[in-house]
């Protein structure tokens, strides 16, 4: 018979099993198949929605079911490994190419640059995708979108934002 022990421990363990195949999965190839003809013959409109927004779904859902199971209400601090991979989820791809990603490091969090690199030359100096930056969360490991702004003023403005304090750039 198993314990109450064994139990929290084999569910958690399937959490994370359906987290990593959901997060392993690729957005693009999935994209790819859900607009071949075949599938809108074959799918309804709201079973295709459903299949496109699954792998966010799951992985929120599991995510949250953990949080939710973890003794202390709160998931254990991520490291910049584990920033970077979930970054990697969040930010877009070009086509079937992965996207580079710089992280640096500040007190509370993580943020995510996605460069721009041409392959197979890559140019001397990488340029940035876009004008927007991901901010992952240390503690929790929740991403947000942030303006690209230097670190120190990131700094600031997410400690703001983490307190619920009004944000000024008049600084």
């Amino acid at each position: 018979m198993y314990t109450p022990a064994d139990r929290y421990t084999h569910l958690l363990r399937g959490l994370e099993t359906i987290r990593t195949l959901a997060e392993r999965a690729d957005r693009t190839a999935i994209a790819r198949l859900l607009s071949q003809p075949v599938a809108a013959d074959h799918l309804d409109e709201p079973t295709l929605d459903f299949l496109r927004q699954a792998q966010d779904l799951l992985i929120t859902t599991t995510r949250t079911l953990a949080v939710a199971l973890e003794p202390t209400g709160r998931p254990s601090a991520i490291d910049a490994a584990e920033a970077w991979r979930r970054a990697h989820l969040y930010l877009p791809r070009r086509g079937d190419e992965l996207v580079l990603i710089h992280l640096d490091e500040f007190e509370d969090a993580y943020q995510a640059i996605p460069v721009l690199v041409d392959i197979p030359e890559p140019p001397p100096v990488p340029t940035l995708e876009t004008a927007t930056t991901l901010v992952i969360d240390k503690a929790t490991g929740t991403v947000t979108r942030w303006p690209l702004l230097p670190l120190d003023v990131l700094t600031r403005q997410y400690r703001r934002y983490k307190l619920d304090a009004p944000m000024s750039f008049d600084e």
